[in-house]
């Protein structure tokens, strides 16, 4: 089985004294991503590509609708939870500095790897564009078109 730690110093066991108790809103927010997650097994269910993506966007239709009652609704209606309001180590500012330092540079490395994902992603898009260009011009029927050489034209003509 699982080693035993006689002291725990994870975030959950620091602020509410166990790692998971089935709180209303760990257990909701459980819930939750279990929803969604199985929308990705439902895309991935279907051979048809477009019979896969109509049965997930009418599955994410459902999805969407459970997140007001699920994540802002049960939780605050339950009699019973260990989180309160809010969590006052991060309001009140009594998140020790280990906690902090990992928050803010978790933020930092996300934010980088969100910037590098889209450059990533649009220089994708430009090699596909410019490969779709070349086609275009190589599959030509007009014989003068497909024999063509394209260059680029100077901004400053020579005189």
């Amino acid at each position: 089985g699982f080693p035993r730690y006689h002291h725990r110093n994870d975030f959950a066991t620091v602020q509410w004294g166990a790692p998971w108790h089935w709180d209303p809103r760990q257990t909701t927010i459980l819930i939750q991503l279990l929803i969604y997650l199985s929308y990705f097994a439902l895309r991935g269910a279907f051979t048809d590509p477009m019979r896969g993506a109509v049965a997930a966007a009418a599955y994410s239709i459902f999805a969407f609708l459970t997140v007001p009652f699920l994540i802002f609704i049960l939780p605050r209606v339950a009699a019973f939870s260990s989180h309160g309001e809010a969590n006052q180590a991060v309001i009140g500012g009594g998140l020790d500095t280990t906690f902090r330092t990992i928050f803010y540079s978790s933020v930092v490395v996300l934010g980088l790897w969100f910037v590098f994902a889209y450059k990533l992603r649009v220089r994708a898009l430009q090699t596909k564009h410019i490969s779709e260009s070349k086609n275009e011009l190589s599959n030509s029927s007009d014989p003068a078109t497909a024999n063509r050489v394209v260059r680029p034209t100077p901004v400053h003509p020579q005189d």
